[in-house]
């Protein structure tokens, strides 16, 4: 990712990950099966098409339209970080947050870039500065990520919602509709696109 990256004058100075969860105004939707009929807010265009082809109804929304389609019965699900779940106060129209644990819908990458011109710019000392920098918030970040999760589930389970866990055989539906759905759109975007795929479909 750091080559395609520079080669689009971009550097990257660390990456991390941060794990979605499913809030559901109703039942646990742990498979594609669960989701049929349903109107679903996820984030991004391939993600939709797996929710699509599942039977839901997908709707693009912005964030602070949320809490109303909730309330007003437009909308059945969210797909999104656990982070937003403590901001969005979402706790009153929520029945089931269904949490990453072992496995997860989706994990969405978070980079610590900046431009490649203001990077080369930069004397030697300063680079060197800033990937230290970024070296010593990766361990902060991965931490705090987790603690977050764990605050939302347990911030939701007070509020009287239903905390679920994806079984490795609900994951492994989800993995089956994903790999004809996103996957598919996701490496017919190009070359690039098919060979970050391969190398993500390595890593066991």
């Amino acid at each position: 990712m750091n080559e395609i990256a520079g080669a689009q004058g971009v550097v990257i100075l660390d990456h991390f990950s941060q794990a979605a969860t499913i809030g559901a105004v109703g039942a646990c939707p742990v498979t594609p099966l669960a989701v049929n009929g349903l109107a679903a807010r996820a984030p991004g265009e391939l993600l939709n098409k797996v929710f699509e082809v599942a039977g839901a109804a997908t709707m693009a929304l912005p964030s602070n339209a949320i809490k109303p389609a909730l309330q007003s019965g437009a909308l059945d699900l969210v797909v999104t970080a656990s982070q937003s779940y403590l901001s969005f106060g979402l706790e009153s129209e929520l029945k089931c947050l269904v949490v990453p644990g072992r496995n997860g819908i989706m994990t969405m990458l978070v980079s610590l870039a900046m431009s490649k011109k203001s990077w080369d710019a930069l004397t030697q000392t300063q680079q060197a500065a800033l990937k230290h920098a970024a070296e010593a918030v990766h361990p902060f970040a991965a931490t705090e990520t987790r603690k977050v999760d764990h605050q939302a589930a347990e911030q939701y389970r007070a509020a009287g919602a239903t905390i679920a866990e994806l079984t490795q055989e609900q994951f492994g539906e989800w993995r089956t509709l994903s790999e004809r759905t996103a996957f598919a759109g996701y490496a017919a975007i190009g070359p690039q696109a098919r060979r970050l795929l391969d190398l993500a479909r390595a890593v066991q």
